[in-house]
């Protein structure tokens, strides 16, 4: 260790007495000290730099994705659809008025039978899309209906009845999405032309 003056003189510079504190509490020379502080100033230009620049590339304007609107069927237009797909479609049942929990403005139930799988499905229409959004997450809490699988296409619900056969429910899921869907959402596979 280097040796020190035994007083300060009046005249000498705080960053002196600093230097020295420094010295004592790590062993590092004058030189080594200037380094690191040069070295921790850096990081703290490029640091708060690097900040600045992605808070402002944050606020430029970026491209937004905007989708086609999902069309607004009625319920007796998506039964006719099922209908000319030659999904086996029975019991065609329109409940007057429609039930108060689902809040629909239309409800349909049928039963559709291939082979030995038979299911039994609520087909339920709303004014809006998020209207029937509403009432599947109504329905996903309720007791009696949250084991119901139900799929919003647009502003209408399909609802099977708890153990309908998934092959069943797929095929009108299925059929669902690629009629009121697909068309509008260029990420899905489709039979049919995307609307622009």
């Amino acid at each position: 260790m280097k040796s020190r003056p035994p007083e300060l003189l009046p005249g000498e510079k705080r960053a002196t007495l600093t230097m020295i504190a420094i010295e004592d509490r790590t062993g590092w020379t004058r030189r080594q000290t200037i380094t690191v502080i040069g070295a921790a100033a850096l990081m703290l230009i490029i640091c708060l730099g690097s900040g600045l620049i992605a808070l402002g590339q944050a606020g430029a304007s970026q491209p937004t994705i905007t989708f086609a609107s999902l069309p607004a069927v009625s319920v007796a237009d998506t039964l006719a659809h099922l209908k000319s797909l030659n999904v086996p479609v029975s019991n065609v049942q329109t409940l007057t008025p429609p039930g108060t929990f689902w809040k629909a403005n239309a409800e349909i139930q049928f039963n559709v039978q291939r082979d030995k799988d038979k299911a039994t499905f609520l087909l339920l229409g709303y004014d809006t899309a998020s209207q029937a959004g509403a009432a599947a997450f109504a329905a996903s809490l309720s007791e009696k209906y949250k084991t119901y699988p139900i799929r919003q296409f647009s502003n209408v619900l399909l609802a099977a009845i708890p153990g309908s056969p998934a092959p069943l429910v797929n095929e009108l899921n299925g059929h669902l999405t690629q009629w009121l869907i697909a068309p509008y959402r260029l990420y899905l596979p489709t039979s049919t032309p995307h609307a622009s």
